[in-house]
């Protein structure tokens, strides 16, 4: 009998463990529109594969700024998921476990509040600007017509514009001497 209790603890520990680690995981998906970059990270605690809780970090694009601004907001249509990590158990990453740098992304300065309330502006010189632009960049992908509507918005005149005091420019590093 004294044989016997301590393989039954040692079977009971190793299932409870091995339970452990294939119902309880830890994941990280990645979500992503190849219409206008927009990505965010998809972290679950997940128990026998159900999402328990989740935490969504989103990350919006120029272009995505510029489609919402020009009134056409990029649905993602072909928003597309894929599994980065899975943490076993909470603890062993494997089955995915894809390391390394993988995305590289604009900087928001390139699409500004000033930019978002200049864009109206060319709607109302253009009306078909937002149908064309949805055609053009989100559904062609011809990132040359998206420079070319953004170099429009960044030279648009803030005169015309309800707000024209110096908060609405650029800082001048140069008068910081």
């Amino acid at each position: 009998m004294r044989m016997r209790r301590p393989i039954i603890v040692g079977a009971f520990v190793l299932t409870a463990v091995a339970g452990w680690f294939l119902c309880v995981d830890w994941s990280w998906f990645r979500d992503e529109c190849p219409d206008c970059g927009y990505n965010q990270c998809v972290g679950q605690y997940r128990l026998l594969g159900i999402p328990v809780h989740e935490r969504r970090l989103p990350w919006e694009t120029a272009v995505q700024r510029t489609a919402s601004a020009l009134g056409v907001p990029c649905q993602h249509p072909e928003l597309s998921r894929w599994h980065k990590h899975r943490w076993w158990g909470l603890c062993y990453c494997a089955a995915p476990c894809i390391n390394g740098l993988f995305d590289i992304r604009d900087d928001h300065s390139e699409f500004d509040e000033l930019a978002a309330r200049r864009a109206p502006g060319l709607l109302e010189k253009n009306p078909n600007l937002g149908r064309e632009f949805h055609q053009r960049v989100l559904r062609d992908h011809d990132w040359n017509y998206w420079r070319e509507v953004a170099k429009q918005i960044h030279a648009t005149d803030t005169s015309d514009s309800d707000s024209n005091d110096e908060s609405d420019r650029p800082a001048d590093p140069s008068k910081d001497e």
